[in-house]
């Protein structure tokens, strides 16, 4: 009887002080328990359902993950603090624009047009179209670095003529009036019946109904172009305008 007892005396703090493993002699530190078999599984008690419920009612939530299996479907079970919950039965969900599969896939719920995009509205990610509010317009410059000068057109002189001033000639001065003889290239109406020859020339190509009037070219915060066309480039006709100053990106 003494042999008993010493013995229970050296092997209770044994147990308390190592963990056990079942399968191997190398039981992990950190574990209590270590089971390790590559040929065989670990079987849950097995209870019947009057078993599950006197057993039910005894527990408290503090036994909350408690795991058994039922002896009758051999499906795990699981103590959620006020009853026992079937693993097999658990539901997995998602918010949108999250959805899930009857097959566990989870996927993102298709938009409704193109050009979509998932989006935070306060409460839930949602599919939506960009608004305009989400970017702020931002405004480019296309002008080049330039200087200002004095444009001006020819109102008097000789067509043909190799002499100068040529009628209809177009010069630029740094200076801001016209010499005399000379109009701004401001777009200006002309009369036709006081600048007959000029009007031959011009005809209504910068402007004026060709009737009583025509135009003279309007260069102003304008850069000259030659017509026709250059290799690879664009084509222009005389007295053709385009282009801006700048361009405004909303979106």
């Amino acid at each position: 009887m003494k042999k008993i007892l010493l013995s229970l005396v050296f092997f209770i703090p044994l147990l308390t002080q190592a963990q056990t493993g079942i399968g191997t002699t190398n039981p992990d530190p950190n574990a209590i328990l270590d089971i390790s078999s590559t040929t065989k599984g670990v079987l849950l008690p097995r209870l019947n359902a009057a078993q599950l419920a006197t057993l039910a009612g005894t527990l408290t939530p503090a036994q909350t993950g408690m795991l058994v299996t039922d002896a009758s479907t051999g499906k795990p079970y699981f103590w959620n603090g006020t009853g026992w919950k079937d693993f097999s039965t658990l539901t997995i969900t998602a918010g949108s624009p999250l959805s899930i599969s009857s097959t566990n896939t989870i996927s993102i719920n298709p938009g409704t047009a193109p050009g979509d995009l998932i989006t935070w509205d306060g409460l839930n990610w949602v599919n939506t179209q960009p608004v305009a509010q989400h970017f702020s317009a931002i405004v480019v410059s296309n002008l080049q670095p330039s200087l200002t000068l004095n444009y001006c057109i020819a109102l008097q002189g000789i067509f043909p003529s190799q002499n100068t001033p040529i009628l209809s000639e177009i010069d630029l001065y740094s200076f801001t009036f016209p010499p005399k003889g000379w109009a701004e290239c401001n777009g200006q109406l002309m009369a036709i019946n006081v600048n007959q020859a000029l009007f031959s020339l011009l005809g209504t190509t910068y402007g004026g109904d060709g009737q009583t009037t025509f135009a003279l070219p309007d260069l102003r915060g304008r850069v000259p172009l030659h017509f026709g066309s250059g290799a690879g480039l664009s084509s222009y006709t005389l007295g053709q305008t385009g282009g801006i100053e700048q361009n405004s990106i909303s979106h």
